[in-house]
């Protein structure tokens, strides 16, 4: 192929025209080399599209599974209010029951805390953990470790009022137990604080009125434990 024009044109517009020089070095190849240049040129982009692709399907699925995490969430936060409001009482109730002294009556404490735990045993029957699974890594672990251990602890607090209750054993014989119920139970509780505290950074404009003030609940109670 004559490249003179080509050659011409370039000298005499120097190198401010370069897509000429260009051309020239691609006159210049053989047709194999140029067959490899298209070849490499080629994969080069299809990978380049295949990265785009990929990190665009990435942001998707994240997108996706953020939107099931607040989903789930909002569908346990009422069961998870609940049992927070009912723990917490418990574990004051426990610790009342544990401070009476001998002789006065204890039914109305102990009558209570049975009463809650009644009520919060039902709730995490309603707790799948494929929703629990649905949440962020950290948060979903922390609260699948309380959702687990609540159960346990509650049967042992139902033992132990069994036996006040239902089979008069002198409550000195389960102060210890009390107190340790009531101990344990921060356990738990503590461990549905990283849940709060990420639904609240999800939903702020609830967060004052929800999150914040059941996490303020379990610290304060925490709180009053460590100052008696």
């Amino acid at each position: 192929m004559n490249t003179d024009p080509v050659c011409s044109v370039s000298r005499h517009l120097g190198h401010t025209f370069w897509p000429w020089d260009i051309a020239r070095w691609w006159l210049s190849l053989t047709s194999s080399d140029q067959g490899a240049w298209v070849a490499g040129v080629g994969a080069f982009l299809a990978a380049l599209a295949a990265v785009l692709v990929s990190d665009t399907e990435r942001r998707r699925r994240n997108r996706q599974r953020n939107e099931l995490a607040r989903i789930a969430a909002s569908y346990m936060y009422t069961d998870i209010q609940k049992i927070v409001i009912h723990a917490v009482h418990m574990r004051r109730w426990l610790d009342e029951l544990a401070d009476i002294p001998n002789g006065q009556p204890y039914v109305d404490p102990m009558q209570r805390i049975a009463v809650a735990v009644k009520t919060i045993k039902p709730i995490f029957d309603r707790m799948a953990l494929e929703r629990i699974a649905m949440l962020p890594p950290k948060v979903g672990v922390e609260l699948a470790q309380s959702v687990g251990g609540f159960p346990f602890l509650c049967d042992a607090i139902d033992s132990t009022i069994y036996e006040l209750g239902i089979l008069t054993r002198p409550l000195d014989e389960r102060r210890v137990d009390l107190r340790d119920h009531a101990l344990i139970l921060s356990n738990p509780l503590n461990g549905i604080v990283c849940f709060l505290e990420w639904f609240g950074s999800e939903f702020p404009d609830d967060r004052e009125s929800g999150p914040d003030e059941a996490i303020k609940l379990i610290k304060a109670g925490s709180a009053n434990r460590t100052t008696q």
